[in-house]
């Protein structure tokens, strides 16, 4: 997961959009972005940890609207199986096809790949109707020590602290007084087939097995769903 997508009408603007995290899929990745990305690691799995959340099937149609209408710049679906370390050793689904939001490479917001440097630069100066894009940055790098503290993602790590030192060195007013954010984070949406919709609080990298997290940890990520 990178921040590889720009957007204007959430942690942005037209004339200042925000930079925010999106899949790719790794066919695509190594085919068409691998060797332009700074910060690709040889030896990274194709694989994206994350919490997933069952809703009602009755709630599931108004769910899916929703979720339609908040990912509609230039997201598609697509059908993936959701694995668990638990279940069959994590060699079978716990889930199979479950429908998952990803703004490829074919969509206008896509930007692909940039220096540390220069997304620290957007990340810190955007605002949009969402807040700070950088708020959205430091959520999600907080989030990833709760649910992953074994298993660190560096070019976030680095990138936040990018954004720290540029929102330090800023001599305007409008910059976020709070650089230690609001824990926040990034969520792709699963669909099951069967009218059940289950929600993924994905993570930019790879994150610990499920079950390590406190009740107390697990509960402040779930008001953020």
């Amino acid at each position: 997961m990178r921040f590889q997508t720009v957007l204007a009408d959430h942690r942005g603007t037209v004339s200042s959009p925000g930079r925010v995290v999106t899949l790719i899929p790794h066919a695509e990745y190594v085919s068409t972005h691998y060797h332009l990305d700074p910060h690709h690691h040889p030896s990274a799995e194709s694989i994206c940890w994350g919490i997933a959340y069952q809703i009602p099937a009755d709630k599931a149609e108004s769910v899916r609207e929703h979720l339609d209408h908040r990912e509609k710049n230039g997201y598609e679906v697509f059908e993936e199986d959701v694995y668990h370390p638990d279940y069959m050793g994590g060699q079978e689904p716990i889930v199979k096809g479950a429908l998952v939001y990803v703004a490829t490479s074919q969509n206008e917001s896509f930007l692909g790949p940039a220096s540390e440097v220069e997304l620290a630069r957007q990340i810190a100066a955007a605002k949009g109707p969402s807040g700070w894009n950088a708020d959205y940055l430091l959520g999600l790098s907080r989030s990833m020590k709760i649910l992953s503290p074994n298993s660190p993602d560096h070019h976030l790590e680095s990138l936040e602290t990018e954004v720290l030192n540029a929102l330090r060195s800023s001599t305007t007013s409008s910059a976020p007084s709070n650089t230690e954010a609001s824990l926040s984070t990034s969520t792709s949406t699963l669909t099951l087939p069967s009218s059940t919709t289950v929600t993924t609080t994905s993570t930019a990298g790879t994150i610990g097995a499920p079950g390590s997290i406190s009740d107390s940890d697990l509960d402040a990520l779930r008001e953020l769903v």
